[in-house]
């Protein structure tokens, strides 16, 4: 990569209340009949639901065939009835979306209804009717108290493509999109012309939290060794917390931020979540579950075990034997399906199994051993669920960038105050690159990023040699650390120690962090 171009538990858990002030339903659909099966919708609805009774929600959760139309709706009214001034309903689906034609004309501006559909759904007949259009969701959050407030969590996609297509070395990757087409024999009445415009972000008191943009197919992802939604298991962890950072009183600029940056990384960059409220009833800095909703007292987060962010990596070979030392952070893997990833040798290519991602260029084992050690970091990264998040975002976009192109990285303006900013780059091949700042920019006050609204463009990136995957590392600093930028000045850190030293830093506070990959090609 080459340099930029600047441009001008304090108190233990408190009993619940006798009445539940936060209303839940959750849901998660695996098992279709007649569309692919999924592997974590299911695991993403427990987990949910078991974030919410620790917060002492009454939940109702329906899992694969508990899951028909006719429940979701008798539980999402018998629940949104409960939830009076200051609590909170949440409603959380999981699993396929689809689209169809709209129901009443002109309500749609892309002539498609969005919907949500449940274990046995078909696109005919009798079974058609497993599903729950966009409107009619709207027309059910209607009937929220207007003064509780409402938090929707779609992990399903409804349209687009792949932001890049997986390497069929990899692992099939699997989405949560059930297609596009329309309804035969449709067995639902047609909404009423009062549920026109209604929609899951149509009222004041709604948070809505979407995995993904319309032009994005989301795949399931596999998080230690569970699959899951990156979507379902990042908002999980933020109302947990964790020591020193998020939990219930997170507030939902905070929540914004943590989740659009957590899913992205956790998907190798392949969807884009939203979490979009009206600003002018609920505030930014609001909550992200209200006081009024919560049990009186500090809630200690859960305790999810080490996830595995330091075994080494299992390597599984393709015409090659597996013999040879791949130093502490690799190992052989003998069956495929145990493996992280898989090494071509012949075509002297490294694939991330479950990604599917052509990640390094690989020729023996002394270049396989430094890939492991930035595979190892990037995992570390992603799996450091209690950073602060910053927001990097590269444009055009998230797919396959050739040799030669350029890409333009931006980063997000922090809230609160001016910040300085450092990106590092940690190759495919194992190196640490400082890229940012350099004597100039520091002089002319370029690595000072300032606070507001939207993003603040840094540069342009030139796509060079090595072809793979490289992550770039921005961090934003409350003061301008000059420490930090001379240790990397003097090098000599491989991909794992850069990161170790970045979460020092970061544990005395003042640093948000934002990680993004560039996947290059020929």
């Amino acid at each position: 990569m080459r340099a930029l171009r600047p441009l001008a538990l304090l108190a233990c858990l408190a009993a619940a209340p006798a009445a539940a002030e936060i209303h839940a339903v959750v849901v998660g659909v695996d098992a279709y009949r007649h569309l692919p099966p999924l592997g974590g919708a299911a695991n993403d609805a427990r987990d949910l639901a078991e974030t919410f009774r620790r917060l002492g929600a009454e939940v109702e959760l329906l899992v694969d065939g508990e899951a028909s139309r006719a429940a979701v709706i008798a539980a999402f009214e018998r629940q949104a009835a409960k939830a009076g001034p200051g609590d909170m309903f949440v409603f959380s689906y999981a699993g396929h979306g689809l689209q169809e034609p709209e129901a009443i004309p002109g309500d749609e501006e892309d002539g498609k209804d969005e919907t949500i559909v449940f274990a046995g759904f078909d696109f005919t007949g009798p079974a058609a009717g497993e599903r729950l259009r966009d409107n009619e969701i709207g027309a059910l959050l209607a009937k929220v108290h207007p003064e509780a407030r409402a938090l929707v969590i779609v992990d399903s996609c409804h349209s687009g493509t792949m932001t890049r297509a997986g390497d069929p070395r990899g692992a099939p990757l699997v989405t949560r999109f059930g297609g596009i087409g329309r309804i035969g024999e449709d067995p639902l009445p047609r909404p009423g012309a009062e549920t026109k415009g209604l929609d899951l972000t149509g009222a004041d008191n709604i948070v809505f939290v979407a995995a993904a943009r319309d032009e994005e197919q989301i795949p399931e992802v596999e998080i230690d060794g569970v699959p899951r939604g990156a979507l379902s298991w990042t908002v999980a962890r933020a109302i947990d917390g964790a020591q020193g950072f998020g939990g219930p009183d997170m507030p939902l600029s905070e929540f914004r931020a943590y989740v659009r940056a957590q899913a992205r990384a956790l998907s190798a960059g392949r969807q884009t979540p939203s979490v979009t409220f009206r600003s002018t009833r609920i505030g930014a800095e609001a909550a992200v579950i209200p006081a009024s909703a919560r049990p009186p007292g500090r809630i200690a987060p859960p305790d999810h075990g080490s996830p595995e962010v330091d075994r080494p990596a299992l390597v599984h070979p393709l015409g090659a034997e597996a013999e040879g030392d791949l130093g502490p952070g690799g190992a052989w893997a003998e069956a495929r399906e145990a493996a992280d990833l898989i090494w071509d040798a012949e075509a002297g290519e490294l694939i991330d199994r479950r990604s599917a991602d052509l990640v390094a260029t690989v020729h023996d084992r002394a270049a396989l051993a430094r890939a492991l050690t930035t595979w190892r970091a990037a995992r570390r990264l992603t799996g450091w669920s209690a950073r602060r998040h910053a927001e990097l975002l590269i444009e055009p976009d998230h797919g396959r960038h050739r040799l030669g192109a350029y890409v333009t990285l931006s980063v997000g303006r922090p809230a609160e105050a001016d910040a300085w900013l450092t990106i590092v780059n940690l190759a495919s091949d194992g190196r640490v690159q400082f890229v940012f700042p350099d004597v100039r920019d520091v002089a002319s006050g370029a690595d000072r990023v300032r606070a507001g609204e939207g993003r603040q463009r840094i540069g342009e990136v030139e796509v060079t040699h090595p072809i793979g995957a490289d992550h770039v590392v921005a961090i934003l600093s409350a003061e301008r650390p000059d420490a930090l930028r001379e240790t990397l000045e003097r090098g000599g850190r491989d991909a794992e120690d850069f990161v170790a030293l970045l979460q020092a830093e970061a544990a005395q506070g003042g640093h948000r962090i934002g990680v993004t990959s560039i996947y290059t090609t020929r």
